[in-house]
């Protein structure tokens, strides 16, 4: 009787080199897979960022009118300016040091008595939904409120004439076109400035411009608390859209 002497060491190695040609079948296919996955979520991944960016940014601009409707009435019906006119002693006064993200008569409505220019200390509020320009702050991405024309106190000399040119709750004239805050690479924002902005990539665009970061087109609120998106042709220039940025009444 003839005995089972096991595999020789020839089989063996065949044996081997069978596993090892299907492995690397495996890893094939394995990597073919990957590279279909990637093809299919990269644009998912990207839609992804661009709907947090819009919701964000949205939702920031809206929380910040609220808060500039209840700034105004507590504050005889004046809204925000680039320089605060307050009621103090009987007359009306520039707060010189009222730069709006930092004065906290109107960041207590935003649950943020103590904000700051520091990175760590910017009003969250104010700051942009871009999932690649809220890595900085001040001077490259923020909320910027609107100081075009009369809007922009801080050059009043006369005190009195700080309250009678500042937008108020009863002489803002198209509230549903007049824009109060816009996505923007400042805390401020003017007409001067609205055609500087090109793309994240192109900085710097200089202080005060409006940015058109979601397909060309920028996010802005509105003094009724609407949101809308704007392309640079739907607002420059100034004289051809002074509804959108001059507030007040003629």
């Amino acid at each position: 009787m003839k005995k089972n002497q096991g595999p020789t060491p020839t089989s063996v190695a065949s044996h081997n080199n069978r596993q090892q040609a299907f492995s690397l079948i495996e890893l094939l296919v394995v990597i073919a897979i990957i590279a279909v996955l990637a093809a299919i979520l990269t644009p998912a991944i990207s839609s992804v960022r661009t709907h947090v960016y819009i919701s964000t940014t949205a939702n920031n601009l809206r929380n910040l009118q609220t808060a500039n409707q209840m700034y105004a009435q507590d504050n005889r019906g004046v809204y925000l300016t680039s320089k605060q006119p307050v009621f103090e002693d009987g007359r009306w006064k520039i707060d010189s040091n009222s730069h709006w993200v930092t004065y906290k008569p109107f960041t207590q409505f935003l649950d943020a008595p103590e904000p700051g220019w520091k990175s760590h200390e910017y009003l969250h509020a104010a700051r942009t939904g871009d999932p690649d320009a809220a890595r900085s702050t001040y001077g490259k991405s923020s909320i910027g409120l609107n100081t075009t024309g009369p809007n922009n106190t801080s050059h009043h000399g006369n005190a009195q004439s700080v309250h009678e040119n500042a937008p108020t709750i009863h002489n803002v004239r198209n509230p549903s076109k007049a824009m109060a805050f816009a996505d923007a690479v400042d805390y401020q924002v003017s007409s001067t400035r609205a055609t500087l902005y090109i793309s994240e990539e192109k900085g710097p665009y200089g202080k005060m411009a409006i940015a058109y970061r979601y397909k060309g087109k920028a996010t802005v609120v509105y003094y009724d608390g609407s949101i809308g998106r704007v392309a640079m042709e739907d607002i420059t220039p100034k004289d051809a859209h002074e509804d959108f940025w001059v507030a007040m009444q003629p």
